[in-house]
C-alpha cells in the first residue's frame, strides 16, 4: 500500500509540475499589434509551394478563386517568424478563405483555413477550426466561431450556415488593400479592448500586453481542455486516407510548424526573477515533502536539501564557465533536482567536467565531514558525511540518468544512437534492480518512469539514426531542424504527442550539432572518470575497518566528554561543600 501512495504522489507532482510550467510559460507571453502586408504570389516561400497547392486545389473545388497573398506577424511577440497566407474569394457567397500552413505539427492536413464574411454595418464573421482555445478570450463582437470540425469541408458548411442565418445583413466585397487594413484594425481593436478587461494588463514595454497572474491558471485550463478537444477531433478526421501528394505536403507543413514551435520556445526564456521564484518554490516543496517522508525529521530533510543544492551548484558553475545559455536550477520533490542549460559548441571534455562538478565536490565535502566526525564524535557530522558521500557517489555510477551514466554516454555512445538506447536499457535494468534490492519506494518510483521512457528512447535513437544518414554535416540550424521535423512528420513519429515531438527535435538537433569526442578525449576522460570511481569502491570494500575507526573515535570522544563532565561536577560539588562549611 505504501508504494501505491508513492506512485500516486509521483503522478500528482508531475501534474503540478506540468501545470506550473505551463503557467510560468504563459506568464512570458506578450501581445502586440500584428504587422501585415500584401505580397506577390511569387514571394511565397518556395518550399511551402506543395502546401499552398493542396489548399488551392481544395478551395477551387468549393467554388473559390484566388485573390491575393499576404505576409504577416503573429500577435504574440515571441513568435517573430513571418507567416504567409493565400487569400481566396467565393463569388457566390462573397466570402473569403485565408489558407496557410498548419500552425501546429499535429494537424491532420497540410493547411488550415479561416473563413470570413464582411457586412456593410462594419461587422464580420470568422470561422476557425480547432484554434479558439489557444487565443486570448475574444469578444463576441468579433464574430469568431470554432466548432472543432477538423475538416475544411465541414468548416465551410458551418460557415455558410452561420452566414445564411444572418440574411438581414448585407455582405460586401473588399479590395486586397482593404482586406489587409481590416485585419490590422481588428488586431488594434482587440488590443484596445484587452487593455480594459480583467485578463490582460500593460507589460513592461510600451504597447505590449501580458496576462494577469490571476488568470494564468484559467488560461492554462482553457488551453489544456481545448487541446484535448482538438486531439479528439483530429483523431476522428485522421481516419480519412490522404494521397501521396497530400502526405508530402503534410510533412512539409508539419516540419515548418514544428520548427516555428521550437523557435518560439527558445524565445520564451524565463528572466532572473522568474528563475529565482521557480528555484525557491521547488526547494520549499522539496524540503516539506522529504520532511514528511522522513517521518517529520526536518533536520534530515534540511541536510538532504543542502547536499542536493551543492551538487547542482557544481553543475551550474561548470555551465557558467563553459558558456551554457539559459541556465536554471530547479528541485524536483521526491526525486532530486536538475540544472538545465543550452550548450553551444561546448567541447566534450568541458561537458564531462560539467558532469563531474556535481558529484566530486560533494564527495570531497563528505570526506571532510568524516574527519570532523572522527575529531568531534558528532552524530550530526556522521549523518551529513553519509548523505554527501552516498548521494554523490551514486551519481558517479555508470548508469543513466546519473552523471556517471551521462559521462559514459558522452565518451562511448554519442556517435551511435542505437547503441545509446542499449545503454539506456541496461541502465534502466540496473537501476530497477538496485531499487528493488534496496526496497526504496522513491527509487522504485523513478524506475517506473525510466521504464515508461524506454519507448521514447528507442524511437528517438531510430529517428536520429535515420537523420544522420540524410543530413549534411555542415547543415545550418534551420536546415537541420527542418530535416529533423520532416522525419518526425512520418510514421511512427507522427503519432508522438506534440510535447514529445518538440523535445525529440530539440534533443536530436543538439546531438547533431554537438562536438564529438576524439580518441584523446575518450582516453583522458576514461582515466579521470576511473580514478574518481575506483577509490570509493576501495573504501567500501574496507567498510568494517573504516567503521571500526569511526566507532573508536566516537567512543574516545564520548569517554573524554564524560571524564570532563565528571571533573566539572566534582569541582562544583567541592565548591558547594566549602560554601556550606564556612557559610
Amino acid at each position: 500500500m505504501e508504494y501505491i501512495y508513492y506512485i500516486f504522489g509521483f503522478f500528482l507532482l508531475i501534474w503540478v509540475f506540468t501545470v506550473g510550467q505551463a503557467c510560468m510559460r504563459f506568464s512570458l507571453l506578450r501581445l502586440k499589434e500584428i504587422e501585415i502586408e500584401l505580397i506577390e504570389r511569387d514571394d511565397l516561400p518556395e518550399y511551402l509551394a506543395p502546401v499552398f497547392e493542396a489548399a488551392e486545389k481544395f478551395l477551387f473545388s468549393q467554388g473559390f478563386e484566388y485573390s491575393h497573398s499576404i505576409r504577416f506577424t503573429s500577435m504574440f511577440v515571441h513568435d517573430d517568424l513571418p507567416n504567409y497566407s493565400m487569400i481566396f474569394f467565393h463569388p457566390a457567397t462573397q466570402s473569403y478563405a485565408d489558407a496557410r500552413p498548419g500552425q501546429l505539427p499535429d494537424w491532420h492536413s497540410s493547411f488550415e483555413i479561416t473563413y470570413s464574411t464582411f457586412f456593410s454595418d462594419d461587422t464580420s464573421i470568422q470561422t476557425i477550426d480547432c484554434l479558439i482555445h489557444s487565443l486570448p478570450p475574444v469578444p463576441d463582437e468579433f464574430g469568431y466561431s470554432d466548432e472543432f470540425a477538423a475538416d475544411p469541408k465541414k468548416q465551410w458548411d458551418l460557415h455558410q450556415k452561420r452566414h445564411n442565418s444572418l440574411k438581414d445583413k448585407d455582405t460586401i466585397t473588399i479590395s486586397p488593400e482593404k482586406y489587409t487594413e481590416h485585419i490590422r484594425s481588428l488586431s488594434k481593436k482587440l488590443l484596445d479592448i484587452k487593455k480594459k478587461d480583467t485578463w490582460f494588463k500593460p507589460a513592461e514595454k510600451k504597447g505590449l500586453l501580458r496576462l494577469r497572474y490571476k488568470k494564468l491558471f484559467t488560461y492554462a485550463r482553457q488551453v489544456t481542455a481545448g487541446n484535448k478537444k482538438r486531439f479528439a477531433a483530429i483523431k476522428t478526421a485522421s481516419t480519412v486516407k490522404l494521397s501521396q501528394d497530400q502526405i508530402s505536403a503534410k510533412e512539409i507543413a508539419d516540419a515548418d510548424a514544428l520548427y516555428r514551435v521550437i523557435h518560439t520556445h527558445r524565445q520564451l526564456q524565463y528572466g532572473k526573477d522568474a528563475k529565482l521564484v521557480i528555484f525557491g518554490i521547488s526547494a520549499l516543496l522539496f524540503f516539506i515533502i522529504f520532511g514528511i517522508v522522513f517521518e517529520f525529521d526536518f533536520l534530515f530533510a534540511a541536510i538532504l536539501l543542502v547536499v542536493v543544492l551543492i551538487h547542482e551548484l557544481g553543475h551550474l558553475i561548470g555551465m557558467i564557465l563553459f558558456g551554457y545559455k539559459n541556465r536554471q536550477v530547479m528541485f524536483i520533490p521526491m526525486m532530486g533536482a536538475v540544472t538545465t542549460g543550452r550548450e553551444e559548441n561546448v567541447k566534450p571534455f568541458h561537458k564531462m567536467i560539467v558532469y563531474l562538478l556535481g558529484p566530486v565536490p560533494g564527495i570531497i565535502i563528505g570526506i571532510a565531514c568524516l574527519f570532523l566526525t572522527a575529531s568531534t564524535g558528532s552524530i550530526f557530522w556522521l549523518k551529513t558525511s553519509l548523505f554527501f558521500i552516498i548521494i554523490n557517489y551514486l551519481n558517479l555510477l555508470p548508469v543513466n540518468p546519473f552523471d556517471g551514466g551521462r559521462i559514459v554516454e558522452l565518451l562511448f555512445f554519442s556517435r551511435f544512437p542505437r547503441a545509446r538506447f542499449c545503454f539506456w536499457l541496461a541502465s534502466t535494468v540496473a537501476f530497477a534492480a538496485g531499487a528493488w534490492a534496496m526496497d526504496d519506494p522513491i527509487m522504485i518510483g523513478i524506475s517506473v518512469f525510466l521504464v515508461m521512457a524506454l519507448q521514447w528512447h528507442w524511437r528517438f535513437g531510430n529517428a536520429e539514426y535515420q537523420i544522420r544518414k540524410i543530413i549534411k554535416k555542415d547543415a545550418g540550424e534551420k536546415d537541420r531542424l527542418l530535416a529533423i521535423c520532416r522525419i518526425l512528420a512520418r510514421p511512427p513519429y507522427d503519432k508522438f504527442a506534440l510535447a514529445n515531438k518538440i523535445q525529440t527535435a530539440k534533443t536530436i538537433s543538439q546531438h547533431l550539432s554537438s562536438v564529438k569526442p576524439g580518441i584523446a578525449t575518450i582516453v583522458a576522460g576514461t582515466l579521470i572518470y576511473g580514478m574518481l570511481l575506483v577509490p570509493p569502491i576501495y573504501i567500501a570494500t574496507n567498510y568494517e575497518k573504516s567503521l571500526s575507526y569511526l566507532k573508536t573515535s566516537v567512543r574516545k570522544y564520548m569517554k573524554k566528554e564524560n571524564t570532563d563532565t565528571e571533573k566539572e561536577l566534582g569541582k562544583i560539588k567541592h565548591r558547594d561543600e566549602i560554601r556550606h562549611r564556612f557559610g
